[in-house]
């Protein structure tokens, strides 16, 4: 198939899945005692029905700053597609004992999922010892963002059932056995990409006040996506394709979840209470593209109302 048949291709794919915007129902309820208690309970597990729904049915709803994004995020992965080649053998020349030792041991575990769910896994026990209900949150949001974006990850790696670039000597980039193919040929998207970006967004934005986080977040993120590129497991196009999508999946989890209000406790020379902050515009944007998410797929569900706030 040509080349520019297949910049189409990755375009369309791209631009179909990359649902930022999405939101819904969440799963905190902040009530009485409980309004900052994030617990794994059945609505949690019944938002992974939801936020599944949303991932699927979210180009339908959205607006310009999330077209614009696509548009960029896609033109990006295209472009990489034209350097897959040169990239490639110009980080085969360059690799050693020591880059596939770090590769091994320090991040490969990180995108396969083994010391992702210790990190997530270590955030929650934290949030458990010190009752800090915003790390139990960050966790559980976390852990569901990685989830999806691995499952995720399979649809493309089935439908365009790309070579590998180690299958062969001279591995073709632009070589694609489609769905009818042999499904061992899974290279685009970089799974391990996904899954990374994914967690790290996550973290970024729960923890944005916390300035560290996403430069080491998306850093680590980076050098996963590298790793993969270094044992000639992936071409740079399924890195930056990975990248822009778990960022998507990552973003999504954490819309879904924040309706723009926060309630936070504070301590004064003389005074200590709670605080509360409603992002006035945000929660409207939300209330109004969950009332036509409703409308839309389902006409019966009950309307729906601001998030109770007991002062």
């Amino acid at each position: 198939m040509a080349k520019p048949a297949l910049n189409s291709c990755f375009l369309s794919f791209v631009l179909l899945c990359f649902s930022v915007s999405a939101t819904g129902q969440g799963f905190f309820n902040f009530k009485g005692k409980d309004k900052h208690r994030a617990s794994i309970n059945y609505p949690y597990a019944r938002s992974y029905v939801y936020d599944t729904k949303d991932i699927l049915f979210a180009p339908a709803y959205w607006r310009e700053k999330q077209i614009a994004a696509a548009v960029v995020f896609t033109g990006a992965t295209a472009m990489a597609m034209m350097f897959d080649r040169p990239v490639q053998q110009f980080i085969q020349r360059n690799r050693n004992h020591t880059t596939d030792q770090i590769s091994k041991y320090g991040l490969e575990p990180i995108g396969s999922g083994k010391y992702a769910v210790g990190i997530i896994g270590a955030t929650y026990i934290g949030g458990l010892i010190f009752k800090d209900q915003q790390a139990k949150k960050v966790a559980m949001l976390a852990f569901k963002a990685g989830v999806l974006a691995g499952v995720g990850s399979l649809v493309p790696k089935y439908i365009f059932q790309r070579e590998r670039p180690f299958e062969s000597a001279n591995a073709d980039p632009y070589r694609f056995h489609w769905i009818t193919g042999d499904a061992t040929h899974n290279s685009f998207i970089s799974g391990h990409t996904i899954l990374t970006f994914a967690v790290a967004t996550v973290y970024a934005k729960e923890y944005r006040h916390k300035k560290w986080v996403a430069p080491v977040a998306y850093s680590l993120a980076a050098l996963v996506g590298l790793s993969r590129m270094n044992d000639n497991a992936h071409w740079m196009s399924d890195v930056v394709g990975g990248a822009a999508l778990g960022y998507a999946f990552g973003a999504l989890i954490c819309n879904r979840n924040n309706w723009g209000v926060e309630i936070s406790p504070f301590k004064a020379q003389n005074a200590m209470g709670l605080s509360l902050n409603i992002d006035v515009e945000k929660l409207a944007d939300r209330l109004e593209r969950r009332r036509t998410l409703a409308d839309g797929l389902n006409p019966t569900l009950a309307p729906i109302s601001c998030p109770e706030v007991q002062q």
